[in-house]
């Protein structure tokens, strides 16, 4: 409206997310991503990390690795390292203290399929990424985001969202684990729907 469009030519249609994740769903549910990597469900946090903020300062890269490992001391991490990561960790010479630490996991990169598969069955997920934040949301699975701000909201202040720093990274990984963390709920229209939506609205034009 601020930008001068007419109210009657706004709709409010949904998330497209949410339609693609429903139609690969069976696939998903249907991999057994954990058994062919020798994980227990919902015994593990997922970690995926990639924006610059996070991986291209080796003092935040360092931080970072030193809370995993000591929380790895509680819990199985499984981390898929995004090749911006892992690169930045090789030239650090950070990566060795990560692969060295028993409880957590690296993995190369995984599809669609296995990373959604992990992400049912985990006990949460820690992530810079903004499409994760709404898919932990639809699924009801507790989101971590190491950012100060997000190009989501309704993830926090409707679903399992919640944004951290490296003073209470640790804490909120506890918390989740432990199963002490907002319940929230599935956002209005977030229903599977919203490709039918867009085409009626199209065909009405």
């Amino acid at each position: 409206l601020k930008e001068g469009c007419a109210a009657e030519r706004i709709y409010r249609v949904g998330n497209i997310m949410v339609d693609s994740l429903e139609f690969i769903r069976p696939k998903v549910e249907y991999a057994n991503t954990c058994d062919r990597l020798g994980i227990n469900p919902k015994t593990y946090g997922l970690v995926t990390l990639h924006r610059p903020s996070n991986v291209d300062i080796k003092e935040v890269m360092e931080q970072i690795i030193i809370i995993f490992r000591k929380v790895s001391e509680s819990m199985r991490i499984i981390f898929p390292v995004h090749p911006r990561t892992r690169k930045n960790l090789e030239t650090f010479k950070l990566l060795a203290a990560l692969d060295d630490s028993a409880g957590i996991t690296l993995l190369n990169p995984l599809g669609y399929i296995d990373f959604m598969n992990l992400m049912m069955n985990t006990k949460f997920v820690i992530t810079d990424s903004g499409g994760i934040q709404e898919e932990t949301t639809y699924l009801g699975i507790p989101c971590i985001t190491l950012r100060p701000n997000t190009e989501r909201p309704v993830t926090i202040t409707e679903g399992t969202n919640e944004l951290v720093t490296l003073d209470n990274l640790e804490f909120k990984m506890m918390d989740a684990y432990r199963g002490r963390w907002k319940r929230g709920r599935i956002p209005e229209l977030w229903d599977g729907m919203t490709a039918i939506r867009i085409v009626d609205i199209i065909r009405n034009l």
